[in-house]
């Protein structure tokens, strides 16, 4: 099994990152790589959804569409599980914690295995890593213009600090 383990630091509320990243209905918006989100069930303790993506490639024959399911634990940990689609295992962890500093601290774990042996894993493990990393750099961007730093960050002019998203123009 293939692992992906990266960590960030967010200038923002913990609960406001949680949020953002649960917005399950925007990530067309956000995320290129994603063309549709259908949430399939929605109960207290999780939510089942199918991603339409654009993504080929030779190791992911016709694998368009992820079925996962996203369970929160708010305000600190976000666990996805994949249920059918391009990967034969598809496990992510994102757990937030408020260091002593302030801000968000994030920790993502991708577990993946592609079913189709040793070396197709190999083969895809670049296009996987750059996912991930792109996926992650367009969050980043995304909560930059969407939330708001907590005290003791700087806040970009005309933007107040504290919790919630930016002031409308």
């Amino acid at each position: 099994m293939k692992r992906i383990n990266l960590t960030r630091h967010f200038p923002y509320h913990n609960a406001d990152v949680y949020d953002l990243i649960m917005d399950i209905n925007a990530y067309p918006q956000i995320y290129p790589m994603v063309k549709q989100v259908r949430v399939l069930n929605h109960l207290p303790t999780h939510k089942d959804i199918e991603l339409e993506l654009n993504i080929a490639g030779p190791f992911i024959p016709g694998g368009k569409y992820q079925t996962s399911r996203v369970t929160g634990i708010s305000p600190r940990t976000i666990q996805v599980v994949g249920l059918k689609g391009p990967l034969k295992v598809l496990n992510l962890h994102w757990t937030l914690t408020t260091p002593a500093t302030g801000g968000t601290h994030l920790e993502f774990l991708m577990e993946y295995e592609s079913g189709r042996g040793m070396l197709a894993d190999l083969a895809i493990s670049g296009v996987i890593s750059q996912l991930v990393t792109d996926t992650l750099c367009q969050f980043e961007r995304h909560a930059a213009v969407t939330l708001s730093p907590v005290s003791g960050h700087p806040a970009a002019p005309g933007q107040s600090s504290g919790r919630g998203g930016k002031p409308k123009p």
